[in-house]
């Protein structure tokens, strides 16, 4: 594991090279689409759920209207997400929850996001961080993978690198986590063959795990 002065030196490089990771020509994100969105995206790709949350919204784009449409209806909205039926159930169950338990409001917490149908710790800290502007660190695929392999945390699972990572990670540095991990996973830091002669990071990283760099 590194030291405290590893976690900020590493930090520290991130926001040399890409001081404004948040910056985008969309604006502030709504905090139902960004929530829909990720529910879309599990299991498929990027611009698949983007066609079907485009789909989905020019119909129902509030809570209370997502929560009126029927199932099949849903459905069909969202067939390019792949896994349409289910992912039609959850949302639907999740609207409903919005309106009858929030007002048809999102919850401004992760517990109250994670009380939700079908929302779970990554998904909840996405919506905090992107919709709601909370320097939170949601761990998904790439996080982990880059903060066990640089020795930013040790634990086996997401959530308690997630834990790890909101201890460990200095304050100034809390909303930029996120997207730099992110970015560094699906860039450079790869589940196979990582560029490590091509990472910023090399001469910081522990290289937990790494076995076939290039």
């Amino acid at each position: 594991m590194l030291d405290d002065a590893g976690v900020e030196a590493v930090f520290e490089r991130f926001a040399t090279a890409d001081p404004d990771p948040d910056w985008s020509p969309k604006g502030p994100r709504d905090p139902f689409k960004t929530l829909v969105g990720v529910v879309l995206s599990a299991r498929t790709q990027g611009v698949n759920t983007e066609k079907a949350a485009r789909q989905l919204f020019a119909l129902a784009d509030t809570p209370g209207a997502l929560a009126a449409l029927p199932l099949p209806e849903i459905a069909a909205r969202i067939v390019p997400a792949g896994l349409y039926n289910q992912k039609a159930k959850g949302l639907k169950a999740m609207a409903e929850a919005l309106v009858r338990d929030h007002g048809g409001r999102v919850p401004g917490t992760r517990e109250g996001l994670m009380d939700l149908p079908g929302v779970g710790r990554k998904s909840a800290d996405i919506v905090l961080r992107f919709a709601l502007r909370h320097p939170v660190c949601a761990v998904d695929t790439h996080v982990f993978r880059v903060s066990r392999r640089l020795g930013l945390a040790a634990s086996p699972t997401p959530d308690k690198v997630a834990d790890e990572l909101a201890r460990r990670t200095p304050e100034r540095f809390g909303m930029g986590a996120h997207l730099w991990l992110f970015r560094h996973g699906r860039d450079v830091c790869r589940g196979r063959r990582p560029r490590c002669v091509a990472c910023l990071l090399e001469d910081l990283c522990e290289k937990n795990g790494v076995r076939d760099a290039v």
